[in-house]
């Protein structure tokens, strides 16, 4: 027996769905309130002098908080009705805010290694980060070939 799947989700989904987008927004502006506690983001000092870590932490929680926001707009703003291209911006966001927040958190990594292995050169000069950047290309090429088509069906 094949299931029967309503157009347009219930009352208790929407609720249940922007009681967990909150909860989530919440949780995150706390996480980057308490990244930023100690170096405040309005002053220059604090973009000179914070490490490569703590700024690729701060746009991990910035992107996670953007995609919240988004789609809670997306499903929950006005029109009501779920229609095919509010899908396709949700599709096309999501694989916008995902590859970023993979992203970041492989050139955190990377950061990582690069302390591990010694950072005596500068990164750009550490064959060990070269290449760990290098492992970032593929990624570069499937997102541009996911969202390209998807953003050129959608337009056109």
């Amino acid at each position: 027996m094949g299931a029967n799947l309503l157009s347009e989700p219930s009352a208790a989904m929407l609720n249940l769905s922007i009681l967990a987008q909150l909860l989530g927004l919440a949780i995150i502006t706390w996480c980057i309130t308490r990244v930023t506690e100690k170096h405040p983001l309005l002053t220059k000092e604090t973009w000179t002098s914070t490490p490569w870590a703590r700024v690729c932490l701060l746009l991990v929680l910035l992107d996670a908080w953007l995609f919240l926001v988004t789609t809670a707009v997306l499903l929950h703003g006005a029109p009501r009705q779920h229609e095919s291209h509010r899908c396709s911006i949700g599709i096309i966001f999501c694989l916008m805010f995902y590859s970023a927040n993979k992203c970041l958190v492989y050139l955190c990594l990377t950061e990582r290694v690069r302390a591990v292995w010694g950072n005596t050169q500068q990164r750009w000069r550490s064959p060990i980060y070269i290449f760990c950047l290098s492992l970032l290309l593929p990624f570069f090429g499937t997102f541009a070939g996911l969202l390209i088509p998807q953003a050129v069906h959608y337009v056109y």
